[in-house]
C-alpha cells in the first residue's frame, strides 16, 4: 500500500468517505451504530472497519460517519488496515507525536514506507484535518 493519490479540492476528509474508499468488502455482523442506516451508501464499509478494527466508531453506539479525520486517525486506519506492522527504525523526527500517542507506530511506520510525511521536518500535526489533497 504506498501512496493514495487522490486529485481533488482541498477538503476534509469525512470518516465515512474514507472507509467507503479504503474498504474492499462487507462485513455481516449486527450494526451497533445509530447514526449508520442500513440504506447508508457506506454502510457495508463501516461494518468492514469495524470487524477487522480499523476503528470502532466515535462510542458504542455511534460511528459519525460526518466526522473529519485528522492526520493521525487517518494514518492510523492505514496502518490497522496493513495489519499494525512494525516500524524498521525508531526514530521519531517529529516533536508532536510522543511514544504515548495513539498514532505513535502508525506515524514511524508510514513516514518509513513514504506513504506520508511531516507538515514540517520535525512535526507532523496529528491533529489537524486530513484534507483530499493529503491522500
Amino acid at each position: 500500500m504506498k501512496r493514495i493519490l487522490i486529485k481533488l479540492a482541498r477538503r476534509t476528509i469525512p470518516l465515512a468517505f474514507l472507509c467507503a474508499f479504503l474498504c474492499v468488502s462487507a462485513a455481516a455482523l449486527e450494526n451497533p451504530f445509530s447514526d449508520v442506516r442500513r440504506d447508508a451508501p457506506y454502510y457495508d464499509a463501516v461494518m468492514w472497519v469495524l470487524e477487522t478494527g480499523v476503528t470502532a466508531g466515535t462510542s458504542s453506539t455511534a460511528f459519525s460517519p460526518a466526522a473529519t479525520c485528522n492526520r493521525g486517525q487517518v494514518v492510523t486506519f492505514l496502518w490497522r488496515m496493513a495489519g499494525q506492522p512494525e516500524a524498521a527504525s525508531d526514530y521519531n523526527p517529529f516533536s508532536d507525536v510522543g511514544r504515548s500517542s495513539f498514532c505513535y507506530k502508525a506515524v514511524l511506520w508510514a513516514v518509513q514506507q513514504e506513504i506520508t510525511n511531516g507538515t514540517t521536518d520535525d512535526t507532523f500535526s496529528p491533529g489537524n484535518l486530513c484534507t483530499y489533497a493529503m491522500c
